[in-house]
């Protein structure tokens, strides 16, 4: 009887951990993977310069991806572990203005990066500088905003993530049935999407708080 109530506890706690990582990972994959779906929408609709360009551009922004993640994996386990001290100071006016002032030096960052590529690529993709100027400028202003996010796991509302990153899919699949004609229109359909879902589920997770709070 002993055993059978060990291992039923076990099973109750293996099933809690994957109610709780599976809507964890498929947001992670939605963050990651985002970028990449209009890559299928400029093969079929494009020429081949426009898909190497997007494909030039994904490639030299990805760094952003490792970036985000890493400073997440610092914050987090701060966030968990000593009390709310981080978390305050993220949801405050400083914190917004502290992260704000990283998106726009983030976005002076990506036009210097969009110059060099445009001496090296630009003879063969000739809108290579525009294209990535705004793919990095609304990637960086999504991952700033991604940072509050870090508030799902204390709040313990993973899912409501999921279902906003799964909403973001949607949302760009049906905006890039309408629109997307060129490359630099497919871009800013994407980053929009992205940089809308990231401020709704930040608003979102800020009245959830106050909720609480009160």
């Amino acid at each position: 009887t002993l055993v059978w109530q060990a291992l039923r506890n076990r099973g109750n706690d293996i099933g809690a951990m994957l109610r709780y990582s599976l809507p964890v990972y498929i947001n992670a994959l939605v963050f990651i993977g985002i970028p990449y779906i209009p890559q299928f929408v400029i093969t079929a609709r494009l020429d081949a310069q426009a898909s190497g360009t997007y494909g030039l551009i994904t490639t030299f922004a990805a760094p952003m991806s490792l970036m985000v993640y890493s400073l997440r994996s610092v914050l987090l386990p701060r966030m968990l572990g000593d009390g709310d001290l981080i978390e305050k100071k993220l949801w405050s006016l400083r914190g917004f203005i502290t992260l704000k002032l990283i998106a726009l030096a983030t976005g002076l960052l990506g036009l210097c990066i969009a110059q060099g590529l445009d001496w090296v690529y630009g003879t063969r993709f000739p809108e290579i500088s525009p294209s990535f100027a705004l793919f990095f400028a609304g990637y960086a202003l999504t991952a700033c905003l991604g940072i509050y996010s870090l508030s799902i796991h204390t709040l313990g509302v993973p899912k409501l993530a999921m279902w906003i990153s799964l909403l973001k899919i949607v949302a760009l699949m049906a905006a890039m049935a309408v629109f997307g004609k060129t490359l630099l229109e497919v871009i800013l359909v994407t980053v929009t999407i992205m940089v809308i879902g990231e401020v709704v589920l930040a608003a979102v997770l800020w009245r959830k708080k106050e909720g609480i709070g009160t």
